[in-house]
């Protein structure tokens, strides 16, 4: 499983990158033989007071599982890695 984290501009500071590679791959770990590439981009929002995190992971098997979360940026990447990690489990289970 291959974490790719980006973000703009260009991720807010290189601690929050370490935080959100750190949390996408602390709840994706158990599906990790299953995952090919995880997707994470960590942006500010247009007002400039919230953080939006996108998560996305590319099944070995074919598929993605996606999900997207707004808050201040920690929450925001916990939560994103929290419901992908559910997401992954649902869309896992579905397919066996």
């Amino acid at each position: 499983m291959r974490i790719e984290v980006s973000g703009s501009p260009a991720l807010h500071v290189q601690q929050m990158r370490a935080y959100a590679e750190y949390r996408a791959f602390s709840q994706l770990a158990v599906f990790a033989s299953q995952l090919t590439t995880v997707r994470v981009v960590v942006s500010k929002s247009e007002d400039g007071r919230l953080t939006a995190c996108a998560m996305s992971a590319e099944l070995r098997h074919g598929g993605r599982v996606e999900t997207r979360s707004r808050g201040r940026p920690a929450r925001a990447v916990d939560s994103a890695a929290r419901k992908l990690a559910e997401a992954t489990r649902r869309r896992l289970q579905e397919l066996r």
